[in-house]
């Protein structure tokens, strides 16, 4: 008995070998997913159908996956519903179901699983069930089935290497190629579900008016499906409805079934609803709807996607999202804050200032802030220091690489073996492990630019306060200048500007004025002034200027310069952007500075133009200071003197109606040297002709004492002819003349 079953079953699988040999051709077929996919309907089809048994034994040669997952399909097989051994699987005109079989077909009749084995295949089988029956849908089998395809795939792609040459076995060069063409030319198909149609199935409801009678009706797709709308809906029997979500209709109308809850809905009115329903989505609003909010996702998925990858960069790339590093630069700020309203101005005393008392002031306030900068540089240094080290800690690493050292009596030891070495076998150090910690340190040269750039950005608030203090200084004296138009006339008595209701009450600079013969003078002079504003704010500059930046420091040379295995290495990043550079660009500042100059230049021309009215007391200064006294020791006529004490008197007053200072904006002009200057010289000529008339009056007192002595003697002389008494006569007409020349 055994021996004729044994041939009865041998005859079977050579019928079936034969029969997938023939149909197997026929069933290779192109899909976008590129799997094979069986379709296992319930009933026979054509003579050459097999049995669930004969289809796994003939399967097997395919690829052999089944072979290993033995227990996974018995446990599929478990789970599909009981049926007669005669039950089939329509294997080979499932076609419309089958998927990608690519490159593979069977060109021999005697194909064993050990030479299908060993066959090259370019692209192996995944065999997957679509519905095995509807029952293994609802029952979740489906990813178990799954599993052990996958296996198989991988095992199939690692054999896509070898030579084409063994594939001849199969396929002839020629199918070959035309089957590869077909499969990347052939469009992916798109499966569209499969709906009742409504109208017909309330029609039909409506014709057969059977009492009691009713369909069950599920949604035909998930609500994710893209063919998802309120009325698609399929027909089924009882045992495949979910009973937490179904309908049923009838003549009289649709119920709903939710959770265990109903809800009935006449016929009619819901016929009504379907039917406005169809009339709506021909509006083109509702028809694009479906592609608008394919759009609109498309839209928005890709907008985050950009938003995640950017913020993902900015916190990779940020200074402020490492704990260690953002630590410091807040610190950095804290101690930045406190200095971000110094300035080198020293405006304590802003009223009756010499010029170079003022600027020792400056001079002093700078040293000051200089030192209070120092100390704070020293402070950022030590921060930024133990930053980057936290840092570089953090990553293991340190800037020796003390901690990846390896002692000297174990270099080239067994005890190292296997250990990724420097080349000279000192350092636990891999070549990722350098470029790691290289990156790492020009990361942390960036942070310590960036601590540069902060520094710098104080520095720089620093210069500007102190340009806008001393603009705010100058302007705030410059505003009480009297106009050109206001000094027209010659009064010499006047103070020209208003009195000061608010501080501060007196000018800021005090100027001398001094006269000589060749003209007046101020000290200082106008150049000492511009060229003293202009060295404190280049003073402030150079201070600035001085103090090294980090970048350059040889402090950090070993985050700027690392080290790696005992061997420096060149800087990892340039020198960042220099302050004096900054300045240079900074137009704003330069605007303000030129804006200083201008005024002061402006006061001095006012001062300059009040003093013109001097010039006439300048004049008498100047012939008075040429004037040879011998002129006026020589001069005897006494109206000449007269003029002389009248002119000289004058001058005097002149001068004493001068007043002592002159409040000029920026200037407080002092005139009392001016008038010590010129007050002297007629002083001088009154008193030389104070000196000189009583030696004239002398003279001609003694000249008339001699005249008189003569007429004397003349007089006494007693006529005695005529001519005597004539020449008396006349001598008497005579001599009143000549006495009256010395009264």
């Amino acid at each position: 008995m055994e021996g004729p079953r044994k041939n009865s079953d041998e005859a079977k699988k050579r019928h079936v070998r034969d029969v997938v040999e023939r149909k197997l051709p026929q069933l290779v077929k192109r899909s976008n997913q590129g799997i094979l996919q069986l379709h296992i309907p319930h009933k026979r089809f054509y003579e050459d159908a097999v049995t669930k048994e004969e289809v796994v034994e003939t399967i097997e040669p395919l690829g052999g996956f089944l072979e290993n997952q033995k227990k996974r399909i018995k446990k599929v097989e478990e789970r599909i519903p009981a049926s007669p051994s005669s039950d089939v699987i329509d294997y080979f005109n499932a076609s419309e179901n089958l998927i990608t079989l690519s490159e593979f077909s069977l060109s021999t009749s005697n194909v064993t699983l050990k030479e299908a084995k060993s066959e090259p295949i370019k692209r192996l089988p995944c065999i997957t069930s679509k519905g095995v029956f509807e029952d293994l849908e609802k029952k979740n089998v489906v990813q178990e089935f799954l599993e052990p395809v996958g296996g198989f795939l991988e095992k199939g792609r690692t054999k896509t290497s070898k030579s084409s040459s063994d594939s001849k076995r199969l396929l002839s060069q020629d199918e070959a190629s035309d089957t590869r063409l077909d499969e990347l030319t052939r469009e992916p198909e798109r499966i569209t579900p499969v709906t009742v149609d409504l109208k017909k199935l309330i029609k039909e409801l409506r014709e057969k008016n059977i009492t009691g009678f009713f369909y069950y009706l599920i949604y035909s797709v998930p609500r994710s499906s893209k063919f998802f709308h309120p009325y698609c809906f399929r027909v089924v029997p009882y045992q495949q409805i979910n009973k937490k979500n179904f309908l049923t209709i009838s003549k009289h109308g649709v119920t709903y079934h939710q959770s265990g809850e109903m809800q009935f809905t006449p016929l009619d009115e819901w016929e009504k609803s379907y039917d406005n329903y169809l009339c709506l989505i021909k509006i083109k609003t509702f028809a694009l709807f479906p592609l608008w909010k394919c759009f609109y996702m498309w839209r928005k998925n890709i907008a985050w996607r950009k938003f995640y990858l950017a913020r993902q960069s900015v916190s990779r790339l940020l200074f402020i999202s490492n704990p260690v590093l953002q630590k410091a630069l807040l610190e950095i700020q804290e101690l930045s804050f406190n200095l971000v309203t110094t300035s080198f101005i020293d405006a304590t005393f802003i009223e009756k200032l010499e010029l170079q008392e003022f600027l020792d002031a400056q001079i002093d306030k700078k040293n000051v802030v200089y030192e209070h900068i120092l100390e704070f540089r020293e402070l950022v240094k030590d921060i930024i220091h133990v930053a980057c080290l936290g840092a570089l800690f953090a990553l293991g690493f340190t800037p020796d690489d003390n901690n990846l050292r390896i002692p000297s009596d174990l270099v080239g030891t067994i005890a190292v073996k296997g250990i990724k070495t420097s080349r000279d076998g000192r350092y636990r150090m891999s070549y990722v492990d350098r470029l790691n910690k290289r990156k790492a340190c020009t990361r942390l040269s960036r942070f310590i630019m960036v601590c540069d750039i902060m520094i710098h950005t104080l520095f720089h608030t620093i210069i500007k306060n102190s340009v806008r203090d001393f603009f705010a200084i100058i302007n705030k004296h410059y505003q009480h200048l009297p106009i050109i138009e206001g000094l027209t006339d010659n009064d010499l008595c006047s103070t020209f500007e208003e009195p000061r209701q608010n501080p501060p009450k007196h000018p800021m600079f005090i100027c001398m004025l001094y006269a000589n013969t060749v003209g007046f003078y101020l000290e200082p002079s106008k150049t000492e002034f511009l060229n003293g504003a202009n060295r404190i704010m280049k003073m402030w500059n150079e201070t600035i200027n001085a103090i090294r930046i980090y970048t350059s420091d040889p402090y950090f040379h070993i985050f700027t310069q690392p080290t790696f295995c005992g061997l420096q290495e060149e800087r990892q990043i340039g020198y960042g952007v220099s302050l004096e550079h900054v300045l240079s660009t900074d137009i704003e500042s330069q605007n303000i500075e030129k804006e200083i100059l201008h005024l002061i230049e402006e006061n001095l021309k006012v001062v300059k133009f009040y003093i013109k009215r001097f010039t006439p007391v300048h004049e008498s200064f100047c012939i008075n200071e040429n004037l040879d006294p011998v002129v006026i020791t020589n001069e005897k006529v006494l109206e000449t003197f007269r003029s002389y004490l009248i002119k000289y008197n004058n001058e005097r007053a002149t001068i004493e109606k001068i007043v002592d200072v002159q409040p000029l904006g920026l200037i407080y002009l002092i005139l009392i040297e001016f008038k010590k200057t010129l007050m002297p010289s007629p002083d001088r000529l009154i008193e030389l002709i104070k000196i000189t008339l009583p030696c004239i009056g002398k003279d001609l007192l003694d000249a008339l004492i001699a005249e008189g002595q003569d007429a004397s003697a003349y007089l006494e002389i007693e006529p005695r002819t005529t001519l005597h008494y004539v020449e008396y006569l006349n001598f008497l007409d005579k001599i009143t003349a000549r006495v009256s020349i010395y009264l």
